[in-house]
């Protein structure tokens, strides 16, 4: 398992990166990647957290609401955030060849990234449209 706080992966990765040329955007997490192509180059992996929370906590209140109505509302909502924060995240950091042609959105709590990789139309779309792929770190 990674564990960048005691220094597993010291030197392979970047805080606070500018990963798009002529962009002052600065992701806060991007992971080297040498070059294939040029030893002497890196590539840059951008991996940004985003918290969709006020969403999340309404598809939370629904459920336990037992309104499916609301549901159906809170998770067409929780989605199009989601969709914004992968645009967003997309348009700031994905700069090939600065970088790979996708990046990592990371969902920092369990419920959020359960409820986004359980719709497979957000899940893949992200992936084909934007080349988003979302993560949810684990402890084991």
């Amino acid at each position: 398992m990674l564990s960048m706080q005691k220094g597993t992966f010291l030197g392979c990765y970047g805080k606070n990166v500018k990963t798009k040329a002529g962009s002052d955007n600065i992701v806060e997490f991007a992971v080297k990647i040498p070059s294939k192509d040029n030893p002497d180059k890196t590539i840059w992996l951008p991996i940004d957290s985003k918290l969709p929370t006020s969403s999340y906590d309404a598809i939370v209140a629904a459920r336990n609401g037992a309104d499916k109505k609301a549901l159906e509302d809170a998770q067409k909502a929780f989605s199009r955030t989601v969709k914004s924060f992968a645009k967003d995240i997309h348009d700031k950091y994905i700069d090939p060849p600065n970088t790979t042609d996708f990046a990592i959105m990371f969902l920092p709590f369990e419920g959020a990234y359960a409820e986004a990789v359980s719709n497979p139309d957000l899940f893949e779309g992200l992936q084909r449209e934007l080349k988003i792929i979302i993560a949810q770190w684990r402890n084991r």
